[in-house]
């Protein structure tokens, strides 16, 4: 498993993290299997096999819930993003973001020592 030392933290570029990147690559392969159809403003009924989905990009949430629980967009939203001609990216929960990515290893974590050497 490749980790990020504490230097390389603070170089990372672009706005979200590379795992997300290859995550939503996959997704995107699964959503060539999607058909998406526009219905108003920014709800869409996406078709995947036999099944509808409705995807409203305002409140981010999409029929099989996946996008809700991950902060990712599932296949169904990857495709009516694209149709809709948005980037993936603005729609991905910031909690994915670089910048939180940041902030959440900024602070220096110690070890904790064994248990002998406790007060």
């Amino acid at each position: 498993m490749y980790q990020l030392k504490r230097d390389d933290i603070k170089t990372l570029k672009g706005k979200l993290y590379r795992r997300i990147y290859e995550k939503l690559k996959a997704v995107g392969e699964e959503a060539t299997n999607c058909i998406s159809r526009y219905a108003s403003d920014d709800l869409f009924e996406v078709e995947q096999g036999h099944r509808t989905y409705v995807v409203d990009l305002r409140k981010r949430t999409c029929g099989c819930r996946k996008w809700e629980m991950t902060g990712i967009p599932c296949a169904h939203a990857h495709s009516a993003i694209t149709f809709h001609g948005h980037k993936l990216e603005d729609y991905v929960d910031r909690f994915y973001s670089i910048e939180m990515y940041k902030k959440a290893y900024a602070p220096m974590i110690y070890s904790v020592p064994s248990e002998e050497q406790w007060i």
